[in-house]
């Protein structure tokens, strides 16, 4: 009871480190199990203290299930007695997965000593024991060492001593890893050590799944057998090269984004660049020019990239915001074109810029196709809608149309046979001046010197001519 007591406690202060190799060495172990003393206490037979103890011996693992041993010792000697063995080999083997050993023991004192059969029990020996002792789980226990087991019945006790290893000795594959930290992954019964390599180190050099943490660059770690396991394997050597993690240092061509235009992200250090909108991972281009041309639309607000160099990959983003580009419109009234109010404007005629035509109106000259192009607050650029612009009746009208004198010191006559609707002047650069026709006049002599364009409109036509201001 003592000893179930003992054996019990042990196997419940080691039952974490038992699920964990378990789990982490489910792989063939090879064990030895040896008897090494065979003990009898008490059960004085009354005759001068001279006893004749008798016992058998037997074993097995938890994969193997018939026991083996059971040769039999006896001997004439006074309680309490022991015996000492000499290491008499009980079983050795390989097992896959085997974590336990049984042992059954059969003892008793024979009090017939004139029976010519000393190992067989009969009725009238004394305190007979026929006992299968609560399981060792010597995996629980150091591997390549010996570790005795005491295992007390009745009278009776047998020691017991078992080395074990797992069979499989190897210090498993090389490692590239874009960290500084690795898991190993080696089987057997060995320790880790660094053989070359600058600055590293071992959680726990006795550990086969080790983490090994070091600097950028390479090791070469090796993994060596235990010294007193039942076989010595030749050392096993593991190379860990630690490699940098590419930095993608992206760029942008544009910190303003208009919705529409195309902006150009940049990024280094990769042979592959994958790139993703909006969400980490929605991949739009993966090749390997580190460049990426995006034409935005509002709902876009993030791109990021991914540099690979062919082991390590890098991430990076730019967050950004799309402003909505301008959408113009052209409206025709008495011959003037006009558009709403923009900070920026340039008019453009038949798909060509108009010099000095940077007002939000401008008056066409000449028939044709006309569109404005505008610049908003954020900076954004859009196009309005060509419109088509007559001018038929112009030259008719203009043969009855006279302005005088040009060039002129200060006032212009007009002389229409149609009335003239309203007047406009504007100056070189297209800007509109305060000058109001007043009885077929206009009087300029407030202005600079300088080319003037006054535009008329006369019977729903705009008739514009060069004047000359020289004072």
């Amino acid at each position: 009871m003592h000893f179930q007591f003992m054996l019990n406690m042990k196997i419940l202060s080691t039952l974490i480190f038992s699920l964990l190799t378990t789990i982490l060495f489910a792989q063939t172990v090879n064990y030895q199990v040896e008897i090494v003393e065979f003990r009898i206490s008490g059960c004085d037979d009354g005759f001068g203290s001279d006893e004749e103890p008798t016992w058998k011996a037997w074993g097995r693992d938890d994969i193997n299930t018939a026991f083996v041993g059971g040769s039999c010792f006896e001997q004439d000697a006074n309680e309490p007695f022991t015996h000492n063995v000499g290491n008499t080999l009980l079983i050795a083997q390989s097992a896959t997965n085997a974590t336990a050993i049984d042992i059954k023991l059969e003892a008793w004192e024979d009090d017939n000593i004139s029976s010519a059969d000393r190992c067989s029990y009969d009725s009238g020996d004394d305190c007979h024991v026929d006992n299968v002792f609560p399981s060792i789980i010597f995996q629980n226990d150091p591997h390549c060492t010996w570790n005795q087991y005491v295992l007390t019945s009745g009278n009776f006790s047998v020691v017991v001593r078992i080395n074990w290893e797992y069979t499989i000795f190897d210090g498993g594959t090389n490692v590239i890893d874009c960290s500084t930290t690795v898991s190993l992954a080696s089987q057997g019964s060995g320790s880790w050590s660094v053989l070359s390599g600058n600055n590293g180190s071992f959680a726990d050099i006795n550990d086969p799944s080790t983490n090994f943490s070091g600097s950028l660059g390479s090791y070469a770690l090796l993994w060596s057998s235990f010294p007193n396991c039942l076989n010595v394997y030749a050392p096993d050597t593991v190379t860990v090269d630690f490699i940098s993690t590419p930095s993608p240092n992206m760029t942008v061509s544009s910190n303003t984004i208009c919705e529409g235009t195309d902006v150009t992200f940049n990024a280094q250090n990769g042979t592959i660049y994958d790139w993703s909108l909006n969400t980490n991972g929605n991949i739009v281009q993966s090749d390997g020019s580190g460049q990426f041309v995006l034409t935005p639309s509002i709902a876009d607000d993030i791109v990021y990239v991914s540099s690979n160099n062919g082991t390590c990959s890098g991430t990076d983003s730019i967050s950004f915001t799309v402003n909505p580009s301008p959408t113009p419109t052209i409206s025709e009234n008495g011959g003037i074109l006009s558009t709403q109010t923009y900070p920026v404007y340039l008019w453009y005629f038949n798909g060509s810029p108009i010099p000095g035509a940077t007002s939000i109106d401008y008056v066409p000259t000449q028939g044709g196709s006309y569109y404005v192009e505008v610049l908003n607050s954020s900076g954004c650029l859009g196009q309005s809608d060509p419109i088509a612009f007559s001018a038929v009746g112009i030259d008719e009208l203009m043969t009855n149309l006279s302005i005088y004198p040009n060039p002129t010191s200060g006032v212009l006559h007009v002389q229409s046979e149609l009335p003239i609707t309203f007047a406009t002047v504007y100056n070189s650069i297209g800007k509109k001046v305060q000058v109001s026709l007043i009885n077929n006049e206009l009087d300029l002599s407030q202005l600079s010197s300088g080319l003037y364009i006054v535009s008329l409109s006369i019977n729903s036509h705009i008739i514009t001519k060069r004047v000359i201001l020289s004072k």
